[in-house]
């Protein structure tokens, strides 16, 4: 199977996502250690046994990393700026509601870009949202679930806008519906709606960066609109361009032949009137003409043919 497949060939990232990378992961270094120091003064500060020269260094520590923290994001914004390109292309996918600056830089550092990536599957592979099942004949059928194995800074930076998008009051995101949804169907289990958000909302940032288009916040249902207005103008074009059917040419042609029908019997009731008439026919037929005299028909008239009068 290895021999098989074609590799891409391996090329330099590029300098500006290994530098927002080492950026991205750094702070997230600085924010365990912060939240390690916060822990640790909690213990301090309620402890029988107060240190309040410990206490002391625990804060001045986390005022430090915050410090920190924020010169990293500073940091992150200026190298974001000197790029436009870049710039635009993030602040496209920032309109989506829950996902901030660094979540977006985030996963666009640890892609590449989006480089290697060629389609959806892949992605959710490589950020570890791929299903994995563990079966073993008919006695052992383990839940499906995340596998996990991919990269765990994309997981980490898509939980809280997955929080952010489903809990938000001030607006009403399209994925609070599959939300539910799924919710519904795993009542007991309510982390994999959280986890199917956040594979959303990544898939969602991918499509936008390669496109190039902005966040359209009722993009599905201007797509299931526009698809029956489409589905709508096609049936009344093919009900306009659309032939007979059978049915149809049989009632018509069933209606010409009863009217042929009802034509020949009058014809023939007609020559009968006639052909018992003969004066009648020969008068009504025979061309007048000015100054001509009124003849009558020879006898020996057949059905509705009239002979030429005789003078």
């Amino acid at each position: 199977m290895g021999l098989e497949k074609k590799l891409d060939l391996w090329h330099k990232p590029d300098p500006v996502f290994v530098h927002l990378k080492q950026l991205t992961r750094e702070r997230e270094r600085l924010q365990k250690e912060c939240t390690a120091s916060k822990n640790q003064l909690h213990a301090q500060e309620y402890s029988a046994y107060k240190n309040n020269a410990t206490i002391k260094r625990s804060k001045a520590r986390i005022t430090f990393l915050k410090a920190q923290i924020k010169e990293i994001e500073k940091e992150i914004r200026q190298v974001v700026n000197n790029h436009p390109e870049l710039k635009n292309k993030i602040s496209k996918i920032c309109k989506i509601p829950g996902v901030g600056l660094i979540t977006a830089v985030i996963v666009i550092a640890e892609t590449n870009g989006f480089h290697y990536v060629h389609n959806r599957k892949q992605l959710a592979s490589y950020a570890g949202y791929d299903m994995q099942e563990k079966t073993s004949g008919t006695s052992v059928h383990k839940k499906p679930k995340i596998s996990k194995k991919g990269n765990s800074h994309i997981r980490k930076a898509m939980h809280f806008p997955a929080l952010s998008a489903i809990h938000s009051v001030q607006y009403h995101h399209p994925l609070k519906d599959v939300f539910q949804r799924i919710v519904a169907k795993h009542p007991d289990t309510p982390m994999k709606a959280y986890v199917a958000i956040q594979r959303k909302i990544l898939l969602l940032m991918y499509t936008l960066w390669k496109k190039e288009e902005e966040y359209i916040p009722d993009y599905e249902e201007k797509k299931k609109s526009a698809a029956n207005k489409e589905a709508v103008a096609a049936k009344e074009n093919t009900e306009q361009i659309q032939p007979e059917s059978p049915t149809e040419k049989a009632e018509k042609t069933f209606v010409i032949v009863e009217k042929e029908d009802v034509l020949s019997n009058i014809v023939s009731k007609k020559g009968m009137t006639m052909k018992n008439n003969p004066e009648r026919l020969a008068t009504t037929h025979s061309p007048k003409k000015v100054g001509q005299r009124k003849t009558s028909a020879l006898p020996g008239l057949v059905h509705d043919r009239p002979l030429i009068a005789s003078l």
